[in-house]
């Protein structure tokens, strides 16, 4: 991340912007990519978990608990990653305001 940074980065601040240069953004990258990981991972294993329930539907009455935990869990995460896009998207944002409140660019 140093490494990319110390190519592209000073070409992220252009003259009259004041871009969060004290954002850690690979922190926020990091976060936003594990609990990405953790989303598409419970995905998948809720799917797979109803999979199964339906080539075997007897597993309905054995399972049904466990799945609407893993359905809970599913969305919480869901909730959780784009609460993380979100921010990172307000910071981005706020960090394209330039001096006198417009935005760079215009």
């Amino acid at each position: 991340m140093n490494q990319v940074y110390a190519i592209h980065g000073p070409r992220l601040v252009s003259p009259g912007t004041s871009l969060r240069l004290d954002v850690d953004w690979a922190e926020q990258c990091s976060k936003l990519l594990g609990v990405s990981e953790e989303y598409q991972s419970s995905a998948a294993s809720v799917a797979h978990l109803q999979a199964a329930i339906r080539r075997e539907p007897r597993l309905n009455t054995v399972l049904q608990s466990s799945l609407s935990e893993m359905r809970e869990a599913n969305q919480s995460l869901r909730q959780e990653l784009m609460g993380l896009l979100n921010g990172l998207i307000g910071r981005i944002e706020g960090g394209m305001l330039n001096v006198d409140g417009g935005r760079s660019g215009d």
